[in-house]
């Protein structure tokens, strides 16, 4: 099939952008959908990511059938910085029909060529923290709502048009049985005795929107070697704090502070909202929010959304005090499983965090592919 592709410029072509997935993975058991609110800020004219970045959006047709979607994104802070001309490609799918696949990436690719771009790499979305990595392995798992989902085809047709290997995510999942090690108790204990770390509980949205910039700020810190990775500035800050805000829960929201009232480590968990956001089919309303309350409240599975400690701390064993303080609300809520988001496979101090703690098993992983263009 020869599609033909259409670039989005409006707010129903970016409806239907933002709807097609439901239509390709209708049926499809182990797919989450994004929330519809959220995927319009993120592709919309004021997501503050377009202040250093440009975006372009297409649609792929079999006549007046969509059979693909695809975004297309230079982020030029992060070219500066890695000292490359990268064009980035994301929010990808598509039939089973390599020619649409194939006409899709030629879009984007281009479109980065128009912009001096000579390399495409995917998939990614604006920064670190927007979905990125094509599931490899792992089909047959329910999604985590933070990851993208995909079909096996997806991953032949990428290789068989060139693409390459750039990195790899691996996402564990740990059962909860029994007490937290009692070493690693007894190791938290002697870090908030020796060395003042301290435990910071927000009370209330104003004072967790107060340390989660606080934390975001640490974030540019620590994951400043990440590949791709720029430091969010001020309205990106906040777009991600509105975005999350209102899920977080001081059970397993966890900040340390140092002796000068610093953050010096923090780890954010969730309750899964994967069956929820599946029930609600994407939107809060009418009743959408209903399910997700729901889920919030009454869950077994717990997702590990973000984890940081600052460089200078890193090694001291502040990821066993992240979890002891995490351990007791799993333990008061009766939460059986914990899910990793994504860690890179080559993040040696990421890989290792839950060392020790409970028994991981690697269940899915994702790829980021990159092609000289």
């Amino acid at each position: 099939m020869k599609p033909t592709i259409v670039e989005v410029t409006d707010k129903s072509q970016l409806a239907r952008f933002i709807d097609y997935p439901g239509k390709l993975y209708a049926g499809c058991p182990y797919w989450v959908p994004d929330l519809r609110g959220g995927e319009f800020k993120a592709l919309g004219p004021d997501n503050p990511a377009l202040e250093f970045s440009k975006r372009i959006l297409y649609l792929a047709y079999d006549k007046d059938v969509i059979v693909g979607r695809i975004a297309g994104i230079i982020n030029f802070k992060a070219n500066e910085k890695w000292n490359t001309r990268t064009v980035r490609f994301g929010w990808m799918d598509f039939i089973e029909d390599i020619d649409v696949a194939e006409a899709l990436l030629n879009a984007v690719k281009e479109w980065g060529l128009s912009h001096g771009m000579d390399r495409m790499m995917g998939p990614v979305g604006f920064n670190n923290l927007d979905k990125s990595g094509l599931l490899v392995e792992g089909f047959e798992y329910l999604s985590p709502f933070t990851c993208i989902y995909n079909y096996p085809y997806y991953r032949d047709y990428l290789e068989q048009l060139g693409f390459e290997k750039e990195a790899d995510w691996t996402q564990t999942m740990m059962e909860i049985d029994g007490e937290y090690p009692e070493k690693l108790q007894n190791l938290a204990s002697v870090l908030e005795r020796r060395y003042g770390f301290q435990y910071y509980c927000p009370k209330g949205r104003k004072q967790m929107r107060e340390i989660g910039r606080k934390m975001f700020y640490l974030y540019n810190e620590a994951f400043v070697d990440i590949m791709g990775s720029t430091p969010l500035s001020e309205q990106q800050i906040d777009y991600s704090l509105s975005s999350y805000i209102s899920i977080l829960n001081n059970k397993y929201t966890c900040f340390i502070m140092d002796r000068e009232n610093n953050i010096a480590g923090f780890a954010i968990s969730v309750p899964s909202l994967s069956k929820a956001i599946k029930k609600a089919k994407g939107r809060l309303f009418p009743f959408g929010f209903v399910h997700i309350l729901h889920a919030l409240h009454h869950n077994d599975t717990l997702e590990a959304l973000l984890i940081g400690i600052l460089p200078k701390y890193q090694g001291m064993g502040l990821n066993a005090m992240l979890m002891s303080y995490i351990y007791r609300g799993i333990k008061d809520d009766g939460i059986k499983r914990l899910v990793a988001n994504p860690r890179f496979e080559n993040n040696h101090k990421a890989q290792n965090f839950f060392a020790n703690c409970y028994e991981e098993t690697v269940y899915a992983r994702r790829r980021c592919y990159t092609k000289k263009i």
